[in-house]
């Protein structure tokens, strides 16, 4: 997207933040957060908390450290301030995820972790994280893990399939806007 915060991104004539809010609102029953590296205000507007993803053992936002970062910046928000929650996570490029994503995930995930696979493939942005796995995720980070999928296996985290062709398909350019 040439370096464009894809959250903004319009599809339809709506930002792609928007689509998924909508979705995602309509699947939970907490409160929803934005992990985001920039357009901090303009997140916040929307009416979400919002939690800086830099490097989130160092308290330094603006980064770009990915989605693990992102997750990890959630979970330690959360130990803070709602300490025993599971957390849903879904990339803001991909309004058009399973309508029951959160909702097959809670109930495979039982007290642990869950991340659909399609296809045979893992989509692993696409999560339950137990607010408990903050200590695992801040060991495989702070041990140079930067990958969600290689973090998600070693959790031993439950592939829940969805069998829908295009469910977690995610918008990277202009032409997948179109």
């Amino acid at each position: 997207m040439g370096g464009s915060d894809k959250g903004w991104a319009l599809r339809r004539g709506e930002p792609l933040v928007q689509a998924v809010l909508a979705q995602l609102r309509s699947q939970v029953s907490g409160p929803v957060i934005v992990s985001a590296n920039r357009s901090l205000a303009a997140y916040a507007a929307l009416g979400c908390e919002v939690v800086p993803d830099g490097d989130p053992l160092r308290d330094e936002g603006g980064g770009t450290a990915g989605p693990l970062a992102g997750m990890l910046a959630v979970l330690a928000h959360l130990a803070r301030a709602q300490p025993g929650r599971a957390v849903a996570f879904v990339p803001c490029d991909a309004p058009e995820f399973p309508a029951d994503l959160v909702a097959r995930l809670h109930a495979a995930a039982g007290q642990g972790a869950a991340v659909a696979c399609s296809g045979g493939r893992w989509q692993p942005v696409f999560c339950l994280l137990p607010a408990g796995a903050l200590p695992a995720l801040r060991q495989a980070w702070e041990g140079g893990e930067r990958r969600p999928e290689s973090f998600l296996r070693s959790l031993g985290a439950v592939a829940v399939d969805f069998p829908a062709p295009g469910a977690f398909r995610n918008c990277n350019t202009p032409e997948d806007l179109a």
